[in-house]
């Protein structure tokens, strides 16, 4: 187990000036919410478009996170999550 685990710290003298004064914000926290805003944004500006609104007839969830996580797949071509998503919304290129 780590020293600072344990609960045993350096002496603060021993540190640099920047070190010796506590963090103020958590990165991970301020970046996670950066991302929940900016999904919060996305979403409504998504519902405001024609297509938005179109795939709200079919979906009222739409766009869910399973819909996101199905067309985001990292093995999954953009030409193919363009495809899922042409046929979720209804704007496939079919007869």
């Amino acid at each position: 187990m780590k020293r600072a685990a344990r609960g045993k710290t350096s002496d603060k003298k021993t540190l640099p000036f920047y070190l010796r004064k506590p963090m103020l914000i958590n990165p991970a926290a301020v970046k996670r919410a950066y991302h929940v805003g900016l999904m919060k944004k996305w979403k409504k500006n998504w519902k405001d478009t024609d297509k938005g609104q179109c795939a709200a007839r079919l979906d009222g969830l739409t766009p869910s996170r399973k819909f996101l996580t199905t067309i985001s797949h990292k093995e999954l071509s953009c030409a193919n999550a363009s495809r899922i998503a042409q046929f979720r919304l209804g704007h496939a290129p079919i007869n």
